[in-house]
């Protein structure tokens, strides 16, 4: 039986290299298979992505990534290929079998550091994956309190501390932020991964920060994947805000992320039923509360209707005809809420246009929270074809103008 080893001695071979301090050590960023997944087949390889370029010393083999199966035989070969901020290696399995597949890495950045790392991927049959909803609209805001203390994989700085404000606005797939610090001769700032040790998929995030935010005014705004901001705002705990300096080129600072006390609530997966002018259609979003208070979504409307309403206790595709309007729904700190065509929805009714499948129509969502403050978002909901037996029973919209 082999166990994970790595033949190069690193330290050895880096400790003869010098490199500019402002480049900062790199972290993975991507895999695969995966961190995480479950594959149906071996794949012929395992590639790793990282946020920069890894160092390369000729032949000599800086750069390792080892895979083991589940009997824990060693099913890679000694020949890593480093292209640029990828490795790869060939898998050699004698026999392929069902089960987890261990995943182990040692690379060096191009200013020497050392980053060690794992994760499992498993063989077999594929379960679905649980997808990152993705919201379109709303914000989250996050901060972190950085100091020595938190750069888990190094010495950080004893007396140093910075402080990180973030504001994720789905609308717009940006992420904003300021850096507040009294460091000066800070080199690099990202955020990542907590711990590159035991990987999921939600772990696989990285992004870099510009310093020109440090105390700067102003918030600094940058463009995202809108599955990475999803991905970080859904699973914040897991990610560290971290500063480089010249004194601490492998991190002076850091700290973990964290919620706000108040964010807008997260709208996400909003659609309306095609509808011709002068007709009703039913809305069907998801709100999340990421707050730690609760709110009431008092209203949902849109310029192209005359009137709405929320309403429970209805199965408008059963053909119930009772529809009970509500003053507003309350959602609890942390919880998700579901309008949809039965038991508790909105409506829209006596369009003054048409709602033609596949068209994007703007709703705006009025919501209150703790303090009694009024608040609006808008966002887009897209057409889709009415299910079979949709029914909206009573008229009793009319005179409910909005």
């Amino acid at each position: 039986m082999k166990r994970f080893r790595f033949l190069t001695p690193l330290a050895l071979v880096l400790g003869l290299l010098t490199a500019p301090a402002a480049l900062a050590h790199t972290v993975l960023i991507g895999s695969t298979p995966a961190a995480g997944s479950t594959v149906a087949q071996l794949p012929e390889q395992i590639t790793l992505t990282f946020a920069s370029s890894l160092l390369t010393l000729g032949s000599a083999s800086v750069n390792q990534v080892e895979v083991t199966d589940p009997m824990e035989h060693v099913i890679t070969s000694n020949e890593n290929i480093v292209h640029g901020a990828m490795l790869s290696n060939v898998l050699t399995p004698s026999m392929v079998m069902a089960g987890a597949y261990n995943v182990a890495f040692r690379v060096a950045a191009q200013d020497g550091h050392i980053l060690n790392g794992s994760f499992i991927f498993n063989v077999g049959s594929v379960k679905p994956a649980a997808s990152v909803p993705v919201p379109h609209s709303g914000r989250i805001t996050l901060n972190a309190d950085a100091n020595g203390a938190g750069v888990l994989d190094g010495v950080g700085s004893a007396t140093d501390k910075a402080h990180g404000d973030f504001t994720i606005d789905f609308s717009h797939d940006t992420f904003c932020y300021r850096i507040s610090t009294a460091i000066k001769d800070v080199t690099a700032a990202h955020i990542h991964a907590a711990s590159q040790k035991n990987m999921t998929v939600s772990d696989e995030i990285f992004f870099p920060l510009e310093l020109s935010s440090i105390n700067a005014k102003n918030p600094v705004c940058q463009s995202e994947p809108a599955v990475s901001l999803a991905t970080l705002a859904r699973n914040a705990g897991n990610y560290i805000f971290m500063l480089h300096t010249e004194r601490f080129p492998d991190g002076d600072v850091a700290g973990e992320l964290r919620s706000s006390r108040t964010s807008d609530p997260v709208i996400h997966s909003a659609s309306v039923t095609a509808a011709k002018i002068g007709g009703d259609s039913a809305i069907a979003l998801s709100v999340t509360n990421p707050s730690s208070t609760p709110i009431l979504i008092t209203a949902i409307t849109t310029s192209t209707a005359s009137t709405s309403m929320i309403f429970y206790d209805a199965n408008m595709c059963q053909g119930n005809s009772t529809m009970h309007a509500l003053p507003n729904v309350s959602i609890a700190p942390g919880a998700m809420t579901a309008l949809g065509y039965k038991y508790q929805g909105a409506m829209l009714g006596r369009l003054t246009s048409p709602f033609v499948i596949g068209a994007r129509i703007p709703l705006t969502v009025t919501w209150t929270n703790n303090q009694g403050s009024t608040h609006k978002q808008t966002v887009v909901a897209t057409v889709v074809a009415a299910p079979k037996g949709l029914n909206f029973g009573m008229s009793s919209m009319s005179g409910m103008s909005m």
